[in-house]
């Protein structure tokens, strides 16, 4: 996982114990990239998973020094989400996750936690989801879905530890907590037609139909 997102996905090669990311000039000026790695890294000889590893580096002088962390539950069941991803924006407009690609991308581990680390000082608009086609936007009516309505604060480095659930007032107010939930599709669509024999056909739709008016 790249973020900021990238424009051209970069070649990869493997040659033991080493992996080579050639980018194909995509990378902004000035900017620092985190590649995230959740579940693919393993001990070489024993084969031991590690469940999130991370490497950051920058095309300007400096690394960004500020992060935002915090979990995501099911809003019917209350468990965690695992494998979720989780989005940040600039810009602070509703529409954004349905047309633009995040600023800032972060995925969710076992326990439904997830943190984005060396980003820009500032205050983001977030939003998670259960992307079942992968790109980045919320565009299927089957996809889950989770955002609060005011902005997230993005918090220096040096209080990453201080952050812990519910320890104080600074976890309080900055640790973000996230329902997943799936948004009734309240529109009527024809699944297919299918005739069985002459004269008769059969409408079927992606739900019940409660009234009906055919011309």
């Amino acid at each position: 996982i790249f973020s900021p997102p990238i424009a051209e996905m970069p070649d990869f090669s493997i040659s033991r114990k080493s992996m080579v990311i050639k980018f194909q000039d995509s990378l902004q000026k000035n900017r620092t990239y985190n590649i995230a790695f959740p579940d693919c890294v393993k001990d070489y000889t024993e084969g031991n998973l590690r469940s999130f590893f991370s490497y950051t580096l920058s095309t300007g002088d400096f690394i960004d020094s500020f992060f935002v962390k915090g979990e995501i539950t099911d809003a019917l069941t209350l468990a965690p989400v695992a494998d979720c991803f989780v989005f940040l924006y600039t810009k602070n407009i509703d529409s954004l996750p349905y047309t633009s690609l995040p600023d800032y991308i972060s995925r969710t581990n076992k326990e439904g936690k997830f943190s984005f680390m060396n980003i820009i000082e500032g205050n983001y608009k977030i939003f998670a989801l259960k992307d079942i086609n992968q790109n980045f936007i919320y565009d299927l009516p089957n996809e889950a879905i989770a955002f609060q309505e005011e902005t997230v604060e993005a918090l220096p480095l040096s209080l990453v530890d201080s952050l812990e659930k519910d320890n104080d007032e600074l976890s309080k107010k900055h640790y973000v907590r996230l329902r997943l939930f799936t948004e009734e599709d309240t529109l009527y669509r024809k699944a297919k037609m299918v005739s069985t024999k002459y004269g008769e056909y059969k409408f079927i739709f992606h739900r019940p139909v409660e009234a009906l008016s055919i011309q």
